[in-house]
């Protein structure tokens, strides 16, 4: 299952995935290059969002980094399209207010975790 992480993400999985393995690895963006055959202006176009690596690549730079990238088939999950819509009825107010809750929930998460 991929877990993301909204403190380690990439507006793409596949960027996010490259982040995620290279600060787990406490690589520079510079050496996951070096290690996967690749330019350092590629691995921050992926993280970034800005290219998207065909899947042979992913793999690639992940190993680089230690991880391995495994794929499976399951029920598909419309919890998040759910969420999303149940948000969209509540009044604006509310909507406000809820979003300020979780943008302080990332604050504080990102604070404990000495992210800036």
């Amino acid at each position: 299952m991929i877990v993301m992480t909204k403190l380690l993400s990439s507006p793409t999985v596949a960027g996010s995935l490259i982040l995620q393995a290279r600060l787990r690895a406490h690589l520079s963006q510079r050496d996951l290059a070096a290690r996967a055959d690749t330019s350092q202006a590629a691995i921050a176009a992926y993280e970034r969002g800005t290219k998207d690596p065909a899947y042979a690549t992913l793999s690639r730079i992940l190993r680089a980094a230690g991880f391995d990238v495994r794929l499976r088939l399951v029920p598909r999950d419309d919890h998040d399209e759910s969420l999303l819509e149940w948000r969209k009825s509540l009044p604006a107010a509310t909507r406000k207010r809820f979003q300020h809750h979780q943008e302080e929930a990332v604050r504080r998460a990102k604070d404990a975790l000495g992210f800036k």
